[in-house]
């Protein structure tokens, strides 16, 4: 961070001197700790990963810090020394209890980083949720760098959210798989028809939700968390599947995660880096606040977050087809593992699997 104001700073005096270009040095920057944390009611998500930061050009795979030691206590003198699982990540075997606080101390490359207390909160719930057509647009750029608008049709993933005085913030992930079937040849004896389907990790963007400023609510209503396209040409192109092949609906793997005030400024801080275009004053990762400081050396600098936050899972099936305006939306109530992407050729469907017409 004191890097970064050198760069700025530099950067200005330049541009008012002259007009060379300024190169920043940027593989300089220093080599920090990064640690980033998760401690959920849910042990199953938990984790602890320790590492160092690259320099910018780097090419190198990710550096992990080996010898790290990992403890966890609770503000009522409870403390867990945790399990290295591979270099430089550990496993955290508890669940977190609402209403306890928790902190964290790592040493790591000869230094002692310690968090303050914080506390998980409630458990989250979702007063409703549904499934909606809508029409996106978004934005290509073609070779002359000018920008082309395209409307996607699909549908959006709505939810009505409580807000209590324990619990005013949330974040989601949504990992999801889409499942289209290719339909058997026309010819006798029919064979079995080909279910496929495509699984896609969380990325880009977390979806956060919160009050508005000093606002009052008791419920946030009729958020917007996910969009989904119902073409299946915007994932599969007719050189890899039959072109009678059809859509029949996504299985979405909702995380939703009950966040403090502190955390939820800490995400949007990541979105905006997310969001940003590659400008010379983008936030960068070393910029975000972490909620830990070097206890062994001041002069010490760290990076990332612990967070302390409450989780809920939750399967669901989501369908608006491109040809109608009916939808599609029950949760899934015993879900089922899911296989790598894939394809079987079958007269019944995988175990998994969900359409229109499942309980």
């Amino acid at each position: 961070m004191k890097n970064y104001l050198r760069y700025i700073a530099l950067f200005c005096l330049v541009a008012l001197g002259c007009e060379d270009t300024y190169n920043p040095d940027l593989d300089q920057v220093e080599n920090l700790v990064v640690i980033e944390a998760l401690l959920t009611n849910d042990a199953d998500v938990n984790y602890v990963k320790v590492r160092m930061t690259r320099n910018f050009y780097a090419t190198e795979s990710q550096e992990w810090v080996t010898g790290a030691a990992v403890t966890i206590s609770d503000d009522g003198g409870n403390s867990w020394e945790l399990s290295e699982e591979s270099t430089g990540n550990f496993s955290i075997p508890f669940d977190a209890v609402p209403g306890t606080s928790y902190k964290i101390v790592v040493e790591a490359v000869g230094e002692t980083y310690e968090s303050g207390f914080e506390t998980l909160p409630p458990v989250p719930t979702i007063d409703s949720m549904n499934v909606v057509a809508d029409t996106i647009t978004t934005y290509t750029y073609d070779s002359d760098g000018q920008p082309r608008a395209h409307e996607v049709t699909g549908m959006q993933i709505v939810a009505d959210l409580p807000v209590s005085s324990g619990l005013k913030n949330y974040r989601f992930t949504f990992p999801r798989t889409l499942e289209y079937i290719v339909p058997p040849p026309d010819e006798m004896p029919s064979p079995p028809p080909v279910y496929s389907w495509i699984n896609y990790g969380q990325s880009g963007i977390f979806p956060i939700e919160g009050p508005a400023e000093y606002g009052n609510e008791t419920q946030l209503k009729d958020r917007q968390l996910l969009f989904l396209s119902n073409r299946i040409g915007d994932f599969v192109t007719q050189e890899k599947i039959d072109s009678s092949a059809y859509m029949v609906g996504w299985l979405v793997n909702m995380s939703v995660f009950g966040i403090s005030e502190k955390t939820y400024n800490f995400y949007e801080s990541v979105n905006a880096q997310l969001e940003a275009d590659g400008k010379l004053f983008d936030p960068v990762y070393a910029q975000l606040e972490p909620n830990f400081e070097c206890t062994s050396n001041s002069d010490v600098e760290v990076v990332g977050y612990f967070e302390v936050s409450s989780h809920l899972f939750q399967r669901f099936y989501a369908y608006v087809p491109y040809y109608s305006k009916n939808s599609y939306f029950h949760y899934v109530s015993a879900p089922a593992a899911i296989p790598a992407s894939g394809q079987i050729k079958s007269t019944t469907p995988p175990e998994f699997w969900e359409d229109p017409y499942s309980d």
